[in-house]
Protein backbone atom coordinates (compact mmCIF):
# COMPACT_ATOMS: atom_id res chain seq x y z
CA UNK A 1 0.00 0.00 0.00
CA UNK A 2 2.75 2.51 1.03
CA UNK A 3 4.96 1.72 -1.86
CA UNK A 4 2.07 2.23 -4.30
CA UNK A 5 0.47 5.51 -2.60
CA UNK A 6 4.43 6.47 -3.10
CA UNK A 7 4.16 5.70 -6.41
CA UNK A 8 1.83 8.13 -7.12
CA UNK A 9 -1.33 6.11 -6.65
CA UNK A 10 -4.14 7.69 -4.35
CA UNK A 11 -4.95 6.13 -1.42
CA UNK A 12 -8.33 4.99 -2.53
CA UNK A 13 -6.94 3.56 -5.61
CA UNK A 14 -4.08 1.64 -3.72
CA UNK A 15 -6.86 -0.09 -1.25
CA UNK A 16 -9.12 -1.01 -4.31
CA UNK A 17 -5.89 -2.69 -5.68
CA UNK A 18 -5.65 -4.35 -2.61
CA UNK A 19 -9.19 -5.59 -2.85
CA UNK A 20 -8.16 -7.99 -5.39
CA UNK A 21 -6.09 -10.20 -2.71
CA UNK A 22 -7.88 -12.29 -0.25
CA UNK A 23 -5.62 -11.41 2.78
CA UNK A 24 -6.44 -7.70 2.37
CA UNK A 25 -10.24 -8.53 2.09
CA UNK A 26 -9.96 -10.42 5.08
CA UNK A 27 -8.20 -8.06 7.34
CA UNK A 28 -9.58 -6.89 10.18
CA UNK A 29 -10.46 -2.78 9.31
CA UNK A 30 -9.05 -2.31 12.90
CA UNK A 31 -5.87 -3.94 12.23
CA UNK A 32 -5.29 -2.46 9.28
CA UNK A 33 -5.42 0.96 10.90
CA UNK A 34 -3.53 -0.20 14.11
CA UNK A 35 -0.82 -1.09 11.29
CA UNK A 36 -0.94 2.68 9.34
CA UNK A 37 -0.53 4.46 12.94
CA UNK A 38 2.24 2.28 13.63
CA UNK A 39 3.77 2.47 9.84
CA UNK A 40 3.30 6.40 10.23
CA UNK A 41 5.57 6.65 13.48
CA UNK A 42 8.19 4.29 12.38
CA UNK A 43 8.41 5.98 9.06
CA UNK A 44 8.34 9.31 10.98
CA UNK A 45 11.27 8.05 13.45
CA UNK A 46 13.33 7.47 10.60
CA UNK A 47 13.09 10.32 8.80
CA UNK A 48 14.09 12.31 11.85
CA UNK A 49 17.40 10.18 12.24
CA UNK A 50 18.06 10.65 8.19
CA UNK A 51 15.89 12.92 6.39
CA UNK A 52 16.97 11.69 3.14
CA UNK A 53 14.43 12.65 0.65
CA UNK A 54 13.09 9.67 -0.11
CA UNK A 55 12.27 9.03 3.41
CA UNK A 56 10.44 12.25 3.51
CA UNK A 57 8.23 11.22 0.87
CA UNK A 58 7.59 8.01 2.38
CA UNK A 59 6.37 9.89 5.53
CA UNK A 60 4.17 12.23 2.97
CA UNK A 61 3.07 8.82 1.49
CA UNK A 62 1.71 6.95 4.58
CA UNK A 63 0.51 10.29 6.05
CA UNK A 64 -1.74 10.38 2.93
CA UNK A 65 -3.08 7.12 3.29
CA UNK A 66 -3.83 8.03 7.04
CA UNK A 67 -5.98 10.50 6.52
CA UNK A 68 -7.91 9.08 3.48
CA UNK A 69 -8.59 6.48 6.56
CA UNK A 70 -9.08 8.60 9.20
CA UNK A 71 -6.56 6.97 11.04
CA UNK A 72 -6.15 9.38 14.74
CA UNK A 73 -1.99 9.38 15.11
CA UNK A 74 -0.55 11.35 17.74
CA UNK A 75 2.12 13.52 16.88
Amino acid sequence: MVQLVAAGHSPEDAEAWAQKCDTWTKADPDAVNVFVAATVRMHRAFAERDPAEWRKAMVAAIESWVEYRGVPVPA
